[in-house]
């Protein structure tokens, strides 16, 4: 057990030292070769997605300011999300 926890650290250090390579070569990437068309090749495509801004509704400022409002939109209009239980791996 204790060799299979020990393993697993070391596998979390490594992927989060590769994670933060590839975004260092991302950033070069983007900074010095690619453009607003993006890039392909026979290895890799890399499309670009222009900027963009999404409006939603503030729940947590709507139930704040109108709460009678919120409890009656909650009734009509509730979103249920089941979220599935998970053991969390914290390494020190």
């Amino acid at each position: 057990m204790k060799e299979g926890i020990l393993k697993l650290r070391d596998i979390t250090i490594k992927q989060k030292e590769l994670e933060e390579e590839a975004k260092n070569i991302k950033s070069n990437l983007e900074k010095y070769y690619l453009t607003e068309k993006g890039y392909k090749d026979d290895i890799v495509s890399i499309p670009y997605t222009k900027p963009s801004t999404t409006i939603t509704l503030d729940s947590m400022a709507l139930q704040e300011n109108e709460p009678k409002l919120y409890q009656d939109l909650l009734k009509d209009y509730p979103k249920i999300t089941k979220k599935k239980g998970f053991y969390k791996y914290v390494f020190k």
